[in-house]
């Protein structure tokens, strides 16, 4: 059984997280760390600031994401790999 740990929440940490939770069997353990709690939509911020959006629509809790995958999240900073 291994123990993954996916640094970032962004686009590609999103990414491999649910990849590797697809191609893994459920014993192996993914953990998903960001220092940020929610994944932003980055280019739908142009229709917030348009008022077409607002905020919450193009935000996604990471927490609730990654649960839904079978990915854990750990919300913190890494400030080393050893």
């Amino acid at each position: 059984m291994a123990s993954i740990a996916i640094l970032g929440g962004g686009f590609g940490g999103l990414t491999v997280a649910r990849e590797v939770r697809r191609r893994l069997p459920r014993d192996h353990t993914i953990t998903l760390v960001s220092d940020r709690p929610e994944f932003v939509f980055r280019p739908s911020l142009v229709w917030v600031a348009l008022g077409l959006r607002r905020p919450e629509q193009v935000t996604v809790p990471l927490s609730d994401l990654l649960k839904r995958w079978g990915v854990s999240f750990h919300h913190g900073v890494v400030e080393r790999v050893d």
